[in-house]
């Protein structure tokens, strides 16, 4: 194993009203059609809900008062093309909002797998075509707000396990070997208008594997 020579990646931010969000129940239908999706994404720089550090440490206080708040956080997938790869990093739920998700192999807002933390549990999920593969398996794992976790995402092949300091939680296999390479992503979502998205990300590091 050896690290990345770009450990200071530049991370691309959105929100809710990115046109990815604000138009995804449509494109999702164009998808599942096998229609051309044709989206020029539009351009949104770091607001005040979200500060970060040298690109390794992120802190999201987005509050109240609005249904359907997300902070969507990714790597460049044409620049980021990992196959087998360590993915780690420092996480703290600030508050006990809806969804917590690592997108791993990412490819775009519509083909990734992902690591989701939502209702006390660990998800595993694949998104295919904007279709929605949810809790393809899924284990009990409560996260207290304010304590910090140790989370590393690992991807070999078509093998990946989460593991939450140093305990494995899931191990998971794609027969189908979806996406062979991509990114990594992190988003945090809520859709009620009175529980705050504040969490705190850092120490984040991607380790790439060299086949043996």
């Amino acid at each position: 194993m050896y690290p990345l020579e770009d450990q200071d990646p530049n991370w691309t931010y959105h929100n809710e009203e990115w046109d990815r969000v604000v138009d995804r129940w449509e494109h999702r239908r164009l998808l599942q059609e096998n229609r051309c999706l044709t989206v020029f994404d539009s351009e949104q720089q770091p607001d005040e809900r979200v500060t970060w550090n040298n690109n390794s440490e992120f802190s999201v206080d987005v509050p109240a008062g609005k249904a359907d708040r997300w902070v969507y956080l990714y790597l460049d997938p044409v620049e980021h093309i990992w196959r087998n790869f360590k993915w780690e990093f420092v996480v703290s739920r600030q508050s006990q909002f809806k969804e917590l998700q690592f997108g791993f192999r990412y490819h775009d807002f519509y083909n990734r797998y992902r690591f989701r933390h939502q209702d006390s549990h660990f998800h595993y999920d694949t998104v295919l075509n904007g279709e929605f593969y949810n809790s393809q398996n899924k284990v009990p794992y409560p996260m207290k707000t304010g304590a910090e976790y140790h989370v590393t995402i690992q991807a070999i092949d078509n093998q990946f396990s989460l593991t939450v300091n140093g305990q494995t939680i899931l191990n998971e296999v794609d027969f189908l070997r979806r996406f062979p390479r991509g990114s990594c992503a992190i988003i945090l979502w809520e859709d009620d208008d009175i529980t705050p998205i504040r969490a705190k990300i850092h120490s984040l590091e991607v380790t790439e594997i060299v086949p043996e």
